[in-house]
């Protein structure tokens, strides 16, 4: 219930092990960061959560900090793991999933909510960029690292 409520997507457990996740937000303007660890799940977001939820007019940049992410939007496909990051339309219906890299692991994603509006005023291509991966290593891996940090400060913040 709280995937629906917070980001707009239906959320189903998959893992053989018990459900685990632990998201933390964090908000910067015109930017929203969610550092989010869990088992296995798959994910949907259908047209109904699409005009129900107020959550349509923003790119969703993900980061994978360890497992592997999959989207469907479409004919499109985009796999995310450690080396690539990709850009997601809220206004298109999509399905996917996300698991560990072994059996034990966890997922770990990074995600961006930046409005399509601000995104695109400073990369007027943003929208090409859609459902691409994005296959820089030093820059993912920069961003990646940036994005933890931001995080781990952001938490720092809340805990004192």
């Amino acid at each position: 219930m709280f995937a629906r409520k917070i980001a707009g997507f239906d959320v189903e457990h998959v893992d053989s092990r018990p459900f685990f996740n632990q998201t933390r937000f964090h908000s910067f303007g015109h930017v929203n960061l969610a550092a989010h660890t869990s088992t296995a799940v798959r994910f949907r977001r259908t047209r109904e959560l699409i005009t129900g939820d107020g959550l349509d007019d923003y790119l969703g940049l993900s980061v994978c900090v360890a497992g592997i992410w999959e989207v469907m939007q479409g004919q499109r496909r985009l796999l995310i793991n450690r080396s690539t990051a990709g850009l997601v339309d809220s206004t298109k219906v999509l399905d996917g999933g996300f698991g560990p890299d072994s059996p034990e692991g966890y997922q770990e994603l990074l995600s961006l909510r930046i409005s399509r509006s601000e995104l695109t005023k400073r990369v007027p291509k943003a929208e090409r960029l859609v459902m691409t991966p994005l296959c820089n290593s030093e820059g993912i891996e920069l961003l990646r690292n940036y994005l933890q940090m931001l995080d781990r400060g952001a938490s720092l913040k809340i805990l004192a």
